[in-house]
């Protein structure tokens, strides 16, 4: 998929296999067309032979594309080249009618999906992504996370979905014992570690496996309008359980960042 985010924005180019036809992908591209467009599109357009419109009219017009016309460049001798347009508006409303259906296909698809949502400050979650950092230090938490998933989200200034990891262990100890058997793994300063443990008798040492950084963040402002709620992280983290608004942004997001990559110019 290749698009072009602007004020008028164009779905330039799509293409699905043969192999993977008649499987509702168009309904799942043109849904991640309009997240990707959210924040910048106030129309949006594309071109198409008329041999397409003749067959698929009907899935254009599901997404607000109501009339194709002859366009002003013409690249084919046997097929005229269409021209569709359709305020972003339109597009994107159709988008949100669409997208239970298409993440209630995609959850029966997925793997293990995370159960929990962690708040990290930006610096320390691209060091987990980038492997430096595998010990999260919190305050208070719990030994029925481990073997779970976790969804990272970044805190200011990101406000994004970075990534997700599966909780492999969680140790209990004082702050003292804490920094000397994990301390070169958590990424952070002896200053900030005393600063953080400050008045505080025991500390959590979550240990971060099978670690897997999203091509393509999910925004709050995508969360948000996925999930048509004012949805707001945690100060530290909460659970996530499979009628949460959050975790089919989630399932979205697993599908855009696994299955179709989009090109932007």
């Amino acid at each position: 998929m290749v698009l072009k985010r602007a004020t008028s924005s164009k779905i330039c180019h799509v293409k699905v296999n043969r192999e993977f036809r008649d499987q509702n992908l168009g309904k799942l591209i043109f849904c991640l067309a309009a997240l990707e467009f959210h924040s910048v599109a106030s129309e949006v357009h594309f071109t198409l032979p008329e041999s397409l419109w003749t067959e698929e009219a009907n899935f254009f017009s599901t997404f607000g594309f109501e009339r194709a016309d002859m366009s002003r460049g013409q690249y084919r001798a046997d097929n005229s080249e269409l021209f569709c347009a359709a305020s972003f508006q339109d597009f994107w409303q159709a988008a949100l009618w669409h997208f239970p259906k298409i993440i209630e296909t995609l959850g029966t698809q997925r793997g293990k999906a995370p159960k929990i949502v962690m708040s990290v400050r930006p610096q320390f979650v691209h060091a987990i992504l980038r492997g430096q950092k595998v010990i999260e230090i919190r305050r208070t938490f719990s030994k029925r996370w481990v073997n779970e998933r976790v969804s990272l989200y970044a805190s200011r200034p990101d406000q994004s979905l970075l990534g997700e990891a599966t909780i492999c262990a969680v140790n209990a100890a004082s702050p003292e014992k804490i920094w000397k058997i994990y301390g070169a793994d958590t990424y952070c300063t002896k200053r900030e570690f005393d600063s953080y443990s400050k008045g505080v008798h025991q500390l959590y040492a979550i240990r971060l496996t099978d670690i897997h950084p999203y091509h393509r963040p999910l925004p709050l402002s995508a969360i948000r309008a996925l999930t048509g709620k004012e949805f707001s992280p945690p100060q530290s983290y909460r659970g996530i359980t499979s009628q949460d608004p959050l975790s089919s942004a989630i399932t979205l997001t697993q599908a855009v960042d696994g299955t179709f990559p989009a090109v932007m110019v």
